[in-house]
């Protein structure tokens, strides 16, 4: 399993705008690729981290996850920078999730 990471820090004065537009548009369009399994998003509780999001994607393979990238990730991030590029950062990176049993 992989899991895609998206960290992004936004202005607080557009929190609202962007998590409403990542949960109703982005985050559905990204899934509706077929190339995730689900998605989770955090807010950071650490006062100096204001506006500081996390948003995992989990898929099922590197390979499937590169796929996406090749096919879909440039003109959805694309969107994203349209939108709110002035207002946010992003960083984003990959974990292999090995799971193993006890």
């Amino acid at each position: 399993m992989i899991d895609y990471i998206v960290e992004v820090f936004i202005e607080p004065e557009k929190t609202t705008e962007w998590l409403l537009w990542m949960n109703s548009t982005h985050i559905p369009e990204v899934l509706s690729t077929g190339y995730f399994l689900h998605n989770s998003i955090f807010q950071s509780k650490d006062v100096d981290s204001v506006g500081a999001f996390q948003i995992r994607y989990r898929c099922s393979s590197l390979k499937m996850f590169r796929d996406y990238q090749r096919k879909y990730a440039k003109e959805l991030q694309l969107k994203h920078t349209e939108l709110f590029g002035k207002y946010t950062k992003a960083t984003r990176r990959i974990e292999v999730i090995n799971y193993v049993e006890v």
